[in-house]
Parts: C-alpha cells; structure tokens; sequence
C-alpha cells in the first residue's frame, strides 16, 4: 500500500525526532533551526523539510493528521516532541562544555610550554654569556674563534625562536 504525501511526512517526523533522541539524527539543517523548530507544537508543525519529506501544516491539521496517520495521540507525539528538544538541547550543551574544556586544557598547555621556552631560552643565554666571559678572559686565539664560530650558531637558532614570539 502506498501511502500518500501527508502520512510518509508524519512518520517521518516520527522517524526524526526518534533518532534526535537517540543522538542518531544527521542532517545539513543547522542546529538552530532544529532547536527553534522543537520549541512549542506551532513551530514544529510549521516545520518543513525536502530532504526529509516533512510537511508544513497549520498546528490543527497537524493535529488532526497524526491523530489520523500515526499510532501516537497528539499528547504522546508533543511528549515525543519534548523529549527530542530536552535531548539535542542536552546533548548541545554537553558538546559546548567538552568544547570549552578542550580549549581552556590546550591553553593551559600553550601557557606552560611558553614558560618553559622563555625559561629554556633565558638558561641558553645566560650559558653563551658564561662562555663568553671564559673565552675572552682565556686569552686563547683557538678559544676565541671556536666562541665566535659557537656564537654564529647559536644566532641561527636562536634568532628564528626569537622571531615567533
């Protein structure tokens, strides 16, 4: 039996707010649109998408077709409704706090690291200077050279590090 336009819209939504509940629901629809839709009988049954093949009605035909088209009431259905906004608004704020989580964690560990180079990079410069008051304070030509061929090096490095920050 083929059913017509009204009663595969009605599943589908259904079929919709079933799979929201179950953290199942992939769709192109932005989750605010989704969110709004859900939030009283009168935006859902407003609601309409194509690639869904959900219908838009007026709130008593909507109603009156899934009194019709589905085995729920309109009270079990506007339960069903609920849950699905109480579980993609849950799920939502759970992905925002892991989210923020995330971030405040990768932060704490881009600020330790910055310490730790700054600390790093103070230790390098406070060994170049020691090196440097022994190899003049030597005397020695070979000595010298060998600091001012380290220094060069060093500059190498060091220099770019230097750039980044």
């Amino acid at each position: 039996m083929k059913m017509n336009k009204i009663e595969l819209s009605i599943k589908n939504e259904i079929k919709m707010l079933n799979s929201i509940i179950n953290n199942s629901f992939k769709s192109k629809i932005p989750l605010e649109s989704i969110i709004f839709s859900l939030k009283n009988q009168t935006n859902f049954s407003r609601f309409n998408n194509f690639d869904l093949k959900i219908l838009s009605y007026s709130l008593n035909s909507h109603k009156s077709y899934i009194e019709k088209y589905s085995n729920l009431s309109f009270n079990e259905f506007n339960n069903l409704r609920k849950e699905a906004l109480t579980s993609i608004t849950h799920s939502n704020i759970k992905s925002k706090t892991k989210k923020e989580d995330n971030n405040k964690v990768k932060n704490e560990i881009i600020s330790k690291l910055n310490r730790q180079n700054i600390l790093l990079i103070s230790f390098l410069h406070m060994m170049k200077d020691k090196m440097e008051v022994y190899a003049y304070t030597s005397s020695k030509p070979e000595l010298i050279n060998d600091f001012n061929f380290f220094l060069k090096e060093f500059e190498q490095i060091i220099n770019p590090l230097l750039s980044k920050e």
